[in-house]
């Protein structure tokens, strides 16, 4: 056969090839096609239905969105106050620590003005500025209480002062066991038992601490405190006018 000839057949062969395969082509088409339609029977149904719900859907996701926003938020807030609240505690207990000290200079100074009471010529004995300025920073920080009876202290601290400087001032007319001698002695009695009613707040062996005028028993207690155990009863009449000076000051108040 010449190479025309093989031609022409092999030309013949890729026709009928190319022409068979058409049909069949067109065959898995429609099945594909008819498959389509099958589903889309089982599927149109559902999609019409979600198109009627789709603005009830998109409020719904939209409701859920912003109740989780909500959540975020609350949340978000609550892990602030609870960091705020550890951080007020932590400045709390601080605080507290650093009162004993002060208080315990604050005695000091009764104890030095007591003595100072019966010198001449009468002088201011050293201030407890360190003890003043360490109640000032911690005020804030305390229970409310505490608070309120620190700044009772540091009110009555001032006072004091100036009624021991008007009469270190005057010091000429001061004269121990005198009116104005049991008078200074009841104010810094009054200060020292301000003192004394912190001392449980500051060594956390309570929560709050007394506020407002305080007992007589109390008065009586930071009247010895400050004088000395042993010099007040070892002369007790000589501070006698001073008690009943508390209980003119206190008239209320239990013995």
């Amino acid at each position: 056969m010449t190479y025309t000839a093989k031609a022409a057949v092999l030309g013949i062969a890729c026709v009928e090839t190319q022409s068979s395969a058409y049909p069949l082509r067109a065959l898995k088409i429609a099945d594909e096609g008819k498959k389509m339609n099958e589903f889309w029977v089982y599927v149109e149904p559902f999609v019409n239905e979600l198109k009627e719900w789709q603005t009830a859907i998109v409020g719904i996701l939209a409701v859920v969105y912003a109740a989780k926003t909500v959540w975020q938020i609350r949340r978000q807030r609550a892990d602030e106050k609870t960091r705020h609240q550890e951080t007020e505690r932590k400045k709390s207990w601080a605080a507290r620590a650093q009162m004993p000290d002060a208080l315990s200079e604050i005695s000091t100074f009764c104890r030095a003005v007591v003595s100072q009471l019966d010198q001449t010529p009468l002088e201011m004995p050293p201030l407890p500025e360190r003890a003043i300025d360490t109640l000032k920073l911690v005020i804030e920080h305390i229970a409310a209480d505490a608070s309120r009876r620190t700044f009772e202290l540091l009110s009555h601290y001032q006072v004091h002062n100036a009624r021991l400087q008007a009469r270190i001032s005057d010091s000429s007319e001061f004269k121990a066991d005198s009116p104005d001698w049991e008078n200074a002695m009841y104010d810094v009695a009054l200060l020292q038992t301000f003192a004394n009613s912190l001392y449980d707040y500051a060594r956390n062996k309570a929560d709050t601490s007394p506020t407002g005028e305080p007992d007589r028993k109390d008065l009586y207690a930071g009247l010895v405190q400050a004088v000395g155990m042993v010099k007040f009863y070892g002369d007790e009449d000589r501070f006698r006018p001073v008690v009943k000076l508390i209980e003119q000051y206190h008239p209320d108040s239990e013995s």
